[in-house]
């Protein structure tokens, strides 16, 4: 789970469509999604998000494709 704590965030899952965030905006993404390349949906204003990730213990939780 995470939210975007100040300015616009654009992100995107793989086999969905692009999602852009605004401040106070929480998102989820299930296990074993992809993410795809994102950020700030501004060029001149920065995006900052908080992230929660929960995982089994010695579980991987991410993979380099």
């Amino acid at each position: 789970m995470a939210t975007s704590l100040e300015g616009e965030y654009r992100f995107q899952l793989e086999g969905e469509q692009e999602k852009v965030l605004s401040t106070g905006d929480l998102f989820y993404d299930a296990p074993g999604s992809i993410h795809l390349p994102s950020g700030s949906a501004s060029i001149n204003e920065p995006a900052r998000i908080l992230a929660l990730v929960f995982a089994e213990k010695g579980k991987e939780i991410t993979k380099l494709l």
